[in-house]
């Protein structure tokens, strides 16, 4: 418990370093989250497209209406979806934060944190960030 509390005292402090583990640890946990947040969108996907394939176009429209008619489903969507905005808004500070400490670790400047918000070099940057040695003592 005192490993995870040290974890989560450090996550917004930027002026120290991330060791590779500790930076895997924060990347794991927030996608983890991000894919149970996802999970009930992917689900209505999925049944959409199931509904496609089985009944055709229309019919599924229709179908997916029905439900979207039913009581109380506006209300758990709009609910789900400010969670989902406020889970967004988390992450992104909790892992620029990670990204800064991690940039720290292996000595370079937070201006790399830049090719995280482009679209195929924050791949390249997330891969050099989790494979890069240490290079402070």
């Amino acid at each position: 418990m005192n490993k995870l509390n040290a974890l989560i005292g450090r996550i917004f402090d930027w002026r120290t370093g991330a060791s590779r583990r500790e930076f895997l640890k924060i990347f794991l946990v927030v996608t983890g989250a991000g894919l149970l947040i996802a999970a009930p969108y992917l689900y209505l996907a999925i049944d959409y497209i199931g509904q496609v394939i089985n009944y055709g176009e229309d019919a599924a429209a229709m179908m997916f209406d029905d439900r979207l008619a039913e009581d109380g489903f506006f209300f758990w969507l709009f609910f789900w979806n400010v969670l989902a905005l406020g889970y967004w808004f988390a992450a992104l500070f909790v892992s620029v934060f990670s990204i800064v400490r991690r940039l720290n670790d292996v000595k370079l400047s937070k201006w790399w944190l830049l090719l995280g918000f482009l679209p195929v070099l924050n791949l390249f940057l997330l891969c050099f960030l989790l494979l890069a040695p240490s290079k402070t003592p």
